[in-house]
Parts: C-alpha cells; sequence; structure tokens
C-alpha cells in the first residue's frame, strides 16, 4: 500500500472477499468481522438480495445528478418513514454518516433561527463540519453523569439557563467514542423535554446504532422519545455509501419555505436508493428486529 495515504491505522490490507460475518484475505484465510464492516453490515456481507438489487439497478441507471431523480427516492423514502411511523415526513439521501449529522444541525439552526447546540459529552457526531468539531462556542456537552462538561462550565449547574438558546439536542443513543455506552433514559428524559419546553428540536443520531440490531428498529425506541430528525450512515446501505435525513413534515415544510438550499453530486441517486429500500425490506423480511430481541 505505497501509495495509499496514511492518515490512521491500517492493520491487514489484504481482504479480497467476503460472506455473511467472514472475510477473507489472499491467502484464504478466514476472518470473523466482528466490527460488522465497521458498524454497518448488520445483514451481513454480499447479502444476495441486496446483492440482486445492485446488479439490476447496474444495468439501469446509477447515477442522475441532484436536479434530476427517480421514483426510487421516493420509494425509498416512503420506506424509510415508514420504519420511523411519521409516513408524511421527508427525506434527503446522502453518502455518509458524517454528512447526513452535519446537515441535520444545520437544518435544525435554520428552523429554529438558534446557534447552540446539545449532545452528551462522549458522542462521536461526524468527521468534520460543525458536528465534527464540536466547539464550545456551538455546542454545550452533558456528560453520562448528567453534569456540565468543562468546556461549558460557564452555564453552571441549571440547565434551564440555556434551553432557549439551543436549536437541537442531538442525541446519539449509544456513544462511540472508544467504547459503546448508553446514556440513562431519565437523562435523555430531561434534555428532550427540556428542550421542547423551549421549542428546541430532538436530533438523532443512529449511525451507530444502527437499524434493526438493537432489539427495536431504532436506538432511539428504547428511550420513549420521537424524534425531529433522524440521521442515518452507512448502515442504510449495509456498508454501500448511503445515508440519509428524514424529518417530520412540519420541519420539512418550515424549511423550505425558508429558501435553505443544500445540494450535493451524489443526492437521491438511484443505485443509493435502491439499495437503501433494499436493505429495509431485508430486515423486514429476516426479522432481524425480532430476532435481534430475544438474544
Amino acid at each position: 500500500m505505497r501509495h495509499i495515504l496514511k492518515c490512521h491505522e491500517m492493520v491487514k490490507p489484504d481482504f479480497v472477499k467476503a460472506a455473511n460475518c467472514d472475510l477473507y484475505d489472499a491467502d484464504g484465510r478466514q476472518y470473523v468481522d466482528f466490527e460488522s464492516g465497521e458498524w454497518c453490515t448488520s445483514v451481513g456481507h454480499i447479502h444476495p438480495q441486496i446483492q440482486a438489487s445492485i446488479k439490476e439497478q447496474l444495468s439501469r441507471v446509477i447515477h442522475l445528478g441532484y436536479r434530476y431523480t427517480s421514483h426510487l427516492a421516493e420509494e425509498a423514502a416512503i420506506s424509510l418513514l415508514e420504519t420511523l411511523n411519521i409516513p408524511h415526513g421527508k427525506c434527503v439521501f446522502l453518502s455518509s454518516g458524517s454528512e447526513a449529522v452535519e446537515l441535520a444541525v444545520q437544518i435544525a439552526r435554520a428552523v429554529t433561527e438558534r446557534r447552540l447546540l446539545l449532545t452528551l459529552a462522549e458522542s462521536y457526531l461526524s468527521a468534520y463540519g460543525t458536528a465534527g468539531r464540536m466547539s464550545a462556542d456551538d455546542w454545550i456537552c452533558v456528560g453520562l453523569d448528567g453534569r456540565l462538561a468543562p468546556k461549558t462550565t460557564d452555564y453552571q449547574d441549571s440547565y434551564s439557563i440555556f434551553f432557549d438558546q439551543v436549536a437541537a439536542f442531538v442525541l446519539e443513543p449509544g456513544s462511540a467514542s472508544g467504547t459503546i455506552r448508553f446514556p440513562s433514559v431519565q437523562l435523555v428524559d430531561l434534555l428532550t423535554k427540556g428542550i421542547r419546553r423551549k421549542n428546541g428540536i430532538v436530533v438523532v443520531d443512529e449511525v451507530t446504532t444502527d437499524m434493526g440490531r438493537i432489539g427495536q428498529w431504532y436506538g432511539f425506541n428504547h428511550y420513549r422519545i420521537e424524534p425531529d430528525i433522524v440521521a442515518y450512515g452507512k448502515g442504510l446501505g449495509n456498508g454501500y455509501p448511503v445515508s440519509a435525513v428524514a424529518m417530520r413534515h412540519d420541519i420539512a415544510e418550515k424549511l423550505e419555505k425558508s429558501g435553505f438550499h443544500y445540494v450535493q453530486s451524489n443526492k437521491n441517486d438511484p443505485l443509493a436508493c435502491a439499495v437503501a429500500k433494499e436493505v429495509i425490506n431485508v430486515i423486514r423480511d429476516e426479522e432481524v428486529i425480532q430476532r435481534s430481541s430475544s438474544l
């Protein structure tokens, strides 16, 4: 790998094949993929139903550009919104979880016309942008013990001081900063209710928890909350680079009326939407949620 930029640790560079939960190197040695392809291949590598969908769409159209789309974007959006039980909501399909989370927080800022954002201190939200930098000028961080993180001590001990200044509470149901830890129901309930009282928005980052792997469709289902916006990562594509932002209808309506503008080259691509739709079908067809809830 002399011509690949070394910007992270590369442990093994010679994998040539994958199947279900296993990886195979150039010498034919078999390895169990305990990382699930970095959190995302929740129904297994090279799933035949998903592969068939990819092959079929490859023979039709892969990419159209952000000014054009196909029926697949609408169909994928309907399938995704059904899992959230917000049938009148709206979606946009993108390429990465980082991009989805960053767009979600920018939407929250645009809709509320507020700058500050609230999250849990050990959350990993994005590789770049406002959500990636986690600047103290933009973010208030609350520890899993309920205390404000040191970098936001100016806000003292009372959450009520800043709730009316916050655009959104961005919840990552399982912290991805090294160790997966789930915040308490009581803490999430406290922060969610505080934001709601001051007309802020609840954004959920489901990139780490993925779809259907923890006994429910989503991590937020374990917290008895109904988010306004949900960000998805590559688990939506079982490893294929597709992500999404889904939102309630009233959020989408206000955003569209505000003149909010966002484009990227692979937005709502037909191949990505075909894959996302098929992943949801597989999770349903194979009863992944019921099976994971019984483990």
